[in-house]
């Protein structure tokens, strides 16, 4: 069976854009948010979303500069 026929167009879709780094745009949407109204706009619907669609390293990278932001406004 060929690879498009196996599963829906969205899930072929979702295949393709997993298999890809998240975008720089995604990371720094979630950290503008965080900027300009605190952790608790990690709760927000928009960024939970944002945040379900970043890979591993694009987490991490996340994490190391909310940590950079928190330990610069202490």
């Amino acid at each position: 069976m060929k690879p498009y026929q196996e599963g829906s167009l969205d899930a072929t879709y979702d295949r393709i854009l997993r298999s890809r780094p998240t975008p720089q745009s995604t990371i720094e949407a979630v950290l503008h948010c965080v900027r300009e109204r605190g952790l608790a706009a990690l709760k927000e619907p928009a960024s939970l979303e944002r945040l379900s669609q970043c890979d591993g390293a694009a987490r991490a990278q996340i994490n190391a500069r909310i940590t950079r932001l928190l330990k610069g406004s202490l």
